[in-house]
């Protein structure tokens, strides 16, 4: 959902009490579409995360981490030059626009105090972060639009900057109640009150009308059909926003959730589903986008990966089908063999310069004449040579081919293992866990420059029906390390029959692992892997004891044996 402008409005208040006069300390671009200013002020140090993409926009307090690119993006080193060490002065809103600006005071080269505005557009596509001089030339943005796009304004260094257009509604900061009601049943009486509200009031998203003609007359209706009374309950609605907006009552703010995943947020409660309050609007809003915005990412991590694998996935089986073809006409090899043989046991009756030759093949029986081709250009013992060295070429052919194609079959199962892990990514870190992957298997190349520590990550976890502890890999580098350095002999471990998927370990912890437990941690084995979606799958387990992994191996092959094998229905848990 959209971050409206009166949402925006209870984020400026509490920024502006907690952020101004605080020092800029440091500047992050942890991603294309979104900077974090981390600001200093006397009791605390607060991080500032400003994000303009489509779907995450917004400008708000947080606390989380992110992981920051090795070399920073250039708009953040040009917010490092202009912005380091100034004083945020003020935060600045027009209207109830989607808008914030961020005056900051600042030294430049000269030593000269000047006033710098980072004005942050969470409109949409069109989007932006703009940071321009008290004469409003534009220094730079994070998205420029030049002459050439008639339909935007132009965002270039050195132009003036231009603030949005205000639209013909009421900011209801300044604006009576009174004078909000006459406009709405005066100007748009035929109309729906949700869609009246927005064309009336400045900065009410579709979410919060909604939320506001639910508490006010039940639900949506025609202003023809609303009465007196409820006239008078929807004035009272709108003064109540009022005076939360002016700080004159508190309220607090609202992330609805459907089945665990959020829904939508603002600062009317929702009438159904799961609802989780919070007294902060930073605190509402990243609690809802937070998680948003690591599902984006991931996607967006996985479809880079997938992209990448596929692409391999296809040069390894149009390199391995080539070398299969090659494979087979190397087995056709004894027919140059015999036809050396056989020029030389009739080189006496063979002219020089003869394009052919007719001899009894003594291998047939019984014999038969046999025409066989020469190069008139080679003499007898010569063109004998020629098929000598084909047969002895294609010989060392079959040798080579054989190990080649056996590499290309285990890089091309492991790449199917590779696609299947990403294809059960649940979110960011999943992804980033299966880059780490690629980067020590050679597939992504390592930046040398970036000196920190490989993201790692957890193991999923969890707990059959009668208490034992199950551990699943999410990647074959997770796979190596939970199944030879983790596991322990007597613990049971588990992977789907010749399907690519998770090893599934179960914890003894000393004790004797149930059938119950190898079932459900079997229906877990299946559901980790590309066997998913069907039903009735295979399952091989066995002590971890009996699990090898052979000298070389790519990551996530093992061999195992002394084992059995279970059939699982995968909808059983």
């Amino acid at each position: 959902m959209a971050l409206d402008g009166i949402y925006l409005r209870f984020l400026k208040n509490e920024m502006t009490d907690r952020l101004k006069f605080s020092k800029v300390d440091k500047i992050y671009q942890p991603s294309k579409e979104e900077i974090v200013l981390s600001l200093r002020g006397r009791a605390e140090t607060l991080k500032l995360l400003i994000n303009i993409g489509g779907s995450c926009q917004r400008a708000v307090l947080t606390k989380a981490s992110f992981q920051n690119p090795a070399q920073p993006p250039m708009f953040c080193m040009l917010l490092r030059k202009h912005l380091s060490g100034g004083t945020l002065l003020d935060i600045r809103q027009s209207g109830m626009d989607r808008a914030l600006f961020f005056d900051f005071s600042v030294y430049d080269e000269l030593g000269d105090k000047r006033v710098l505005t980072l004005v942050s557009e969470l409109t949409g596509r069109s989007g932006n972060l703009i940071l321009f001089k008290e004469d409003g030339k534009i220094i730079d943005a994070l998205r420029r639009t030049d002459l050439s796009d008639t339909n935007v304004r132009t965002i270039l260094p050195g132009i003036k900057y231009e603030p949005l257009p205000r639209m013909d509604k009421c900011d209801i900061s300044e604006v009576g109640e009174d004078i909000v009601i006459e406009r709405l049943f005066s100007l748009y009486k035929e109309e729906s009150l949700t869609s009246a509200l927005m064309k009336t009031i400045e900065g009410l998203s579709p979410s919060s009308s909604e939320a506001l003609c639910i508490r006010a007359v039940g639900g949506d209706k025609a202003l023809s059909q609303i009465t007196e009374s409820e006239k008078e309950r929807l004035k009272k609605e709108i003064s109540g926003i009022k005076k939360r907006i002016s700080g004159e009552e508190e309220g607090k703010f609202f992330v609805e959730f459907r089945e665990g995943s959020p829904l939508s947020f603002g600062f009317l409660p929702p009438i159904v589903g799961e609802i989780k309050e919070y007294k902060s609007p930073s605190e509402a809003a990243e609690g809802f986008f937070s998680s948003k915005s690591a599902k984006l990412r991931g996607q967006a991590y996985c479809l880079e990966l997938q992209k990448l694998i596929s692409t391999r996935l296809q040069r390894v089986r149009r390199k391995l089908g080539n070398r299969q073809e090659d494979l087979i006409k190397s087995r056709d090899r004894e027919k140059y063999r015999k036809k050396g043989e056989l020029i030389t046991a009739n080189l006496y009756k063979i002219e020089k310069g003869a394009e052919s030759v007719l001899v009894e093949d003594y291998y047939e029986n019984p014999p038969k004449e046999i025409k066989i081709s020469l190069d008139k250009r080679l003499s007898p013992a010569a063109n004998a040579q020629k098929y000598y060295k084909e047969y002895n070429k294609l010989s060392n052919a079959e040798k080579a081919l054989t190990s080649l194609i056996k590499e290309a079959e285990a890089e091309e199962e492991y790449l199917e293992s590779v696609l299947d892990a990403i294809s059960r990514c649940e979110g960011e870190a999943d992804a980033r866990l299966i880059k780490e992957e690629l980067k020590a298997t050679g597939y992504i190349k390592e930046n040398k420059k970036d000196k920190r520590k490989p993201f790692e990550g957890e193991f999923k976890k969890a707990k059959t029906s009668d208490g034992f502890l199950v551990l699943i890999g999410r990647n074959n580098l997770q796979n190596d390390k939970l199944t030879m350095k983790t596991a322990e002999n007597y613990d049971i471990w588990l992977h789907t029959k010749n399907i690519p998927g998770s090893h599934v370990i179960i914890r003894a912890e000393g004790k004797e692992i149930s059938e119950t437990a190898i079932y459900e941690a079997a229906v877990l084995a299946a559901k980790n892997s590309k066997a998913s979606a069907a039903g009735k799958v295979a399952v091989d387990y066995t002590f971890k004891r009996y699990v090898k992994k052979p000298a070389g191996a790519r990551p996530g092959k093992v061999i195992y044996t002394d084992y059995k094998t279970i059939y699982v229905n995968i909808g059983e848990l």
